[in-house]
Formats: C-alpha cells, sequence, structure tokens
C-alpha cells in the first residue's frame, strides 16, 4: 500500500523501487482492464476481430463499429497518457547521469508518445462527423472552432434536421472539412506539439525539485 508522500512523488517522477514496481502494476492493470471492458462491450454484431479489425476499432463510434461504448475506449488512452508521464520523468533523472542531452532527447521522444497516445482516445479511429450531440467537449470544441453542428441530445428531429441541412448544402459540408483540416495543421503539427510537451515537461520538474532552506 503506497503513503501519500509516496504518491506525491509519484506524480513527479521520484519512484521508489517498490512505489515504482506498484505504480506500473497499478496502471497496466487498470488500462488493459478498461480495455477489455471496451471489447466486452463492442456490439458482437459487429464481430471484432484483431485479426480483421485495428486495435482503434475499439474507440470507433462508426455504426458498424462501436457506436455507444466508443468512450470506453478514449477513456484509457487518455489514462495511459497521463499516467505514463510520470514513469518517463523518473527515466529521464535516471538517464541525466550517462547523458543529459540523451536523456533529454529520449524523454521528449517518449512524452511525444504519451501525447500521441492521448490523440488515439481522442480522435478514434473514424470517419470524421461534421455534427454532433451538444455535450460537454463537444459543446466547447463545435462553438469555439465552429467546425460543426450541434444539436440537443436525445433529439431525432434535431438531428434529423442537421442532417438534411449538411446533405443539402455542399459548400457548408466543405467549409466545415476545410475548418476540420486547419485546426489538425495549426493545433496538432509535431512542432507544436513538442512545444506542448516542453512546456509540461518543465512545470513538472520545477514542480518536483527540491526548494532551498527558507525559501518562500
Amino acid at each position: 500500500m503506497l503513503t501519500i508522500a509516496e504518491i506525491s512523488s509519484c506524480a513527479v517522477g521520484r519512484f521508489t523501487r517498490r512505489a515504482l514496481m506498484g505504480y506500473l502494476t497499478f496502471i497496466s492493470v487498470t488500462f488493459w482492464s478498461v480495455i477489455f471492458l471496451a471489447w466486452l462491450m463492442y456490439p458482437w454484431e459487429n464481430s471484432y476481430s484483431i485479426m480483421t479489425h485495428t486495435f482503434s476499432f475499439l474507440g470507433s463510434y462508426d455504426e458498424k463499429h462501436n457506436p455507444e461504448w466508443w468512450w470506453i475506449f478514449s477513456i484509457a488512452m487518455l489514462f495511459w497518457c497521463f499516467s505514463a508521464m510520470p514513469v518517463v520523468l523518473y527515466i529521464y533523472r535516471h538517464f541525466t547521469g550517462l547523458t543529459l542531452w540523451g536523456a533529454r532527447l529520449g524523454a521528449a521522444l517518449l512524452l511525444t508518445g504519451c501525447v500521441h497516445i492521448g490523440l488515439v482516445g481522442i480522435f478514434p479511429d473514424a470517419r470524421g462527423m461534421v455534427f454532433g450531440v451538444a455535450r460537454g467537449a463537444v459543446i466547447a470544441c463545435a462553438l469555439y472552432l465552429a467546425v460543426g453542428l450541434l444539436v440537443e441530445p436525445e433529439d431525432p428531429r434535431a438531428m434529423a434536421a442537421a442532417l438534411t441541412r449538411l446533405l443539402g448544402d455542399e459548400a457548408l459540408r466543405a467549409e466545415f472539412a476545410e475548418r476540420g483540416r486547419r485546426l489538425v495543421l495549426e493545433s496538432f503539427r509535431i512542432e507544436h506539439t513538442v512545444e506542448q510537451i516542453e512546456r509540461v515537461w518543465d512545470e513538472m520538474l520545477v514542480a518536483g525539485r527540491p526548494q532551498p532552506v527558507g525559501a518562500p
């Protein structure tokens, strides 16, 4: 059983041997348990198979995949994205004794991998939609970025009206498609991703650095 102090240290990558083993066991069991749940909730009539389907089809909201429970897969991927970051900081600290720049490069690559795993959860393996149910992050994304239409939840008439509008307006579909493409190019290019990773990395390192005696 981890203590509060050990948990706080783990958050910034300062693991004891016992804490590291416990933490790795926890995130591994949790991640694969949620993935297993996503597989259990995958509609049997859609016949998921690792021989014919990609791993991320568990998170696809397409009707032919997992339209109702796709978000379980997204939770698993986002959990792994964030829970793996303290391990990356732990690896970084242990490699700085060998080569500082090598440790920085390795940590940057590993953190990039964590972010990309999270992006798989945010952008599942599905054909793009230009409308969505007005809930949570969908509202923020559509209103702020204007990349789609919103409808109220559990309102089939509103959804039908949105679909009818899109089907009858080729220019609007093209505009949404272009805005979505521009969003990806501007916000998720590799340079932007690296900048965000480095900023998070610097903040976590500063937070975990021992303060001098008498410092506020």
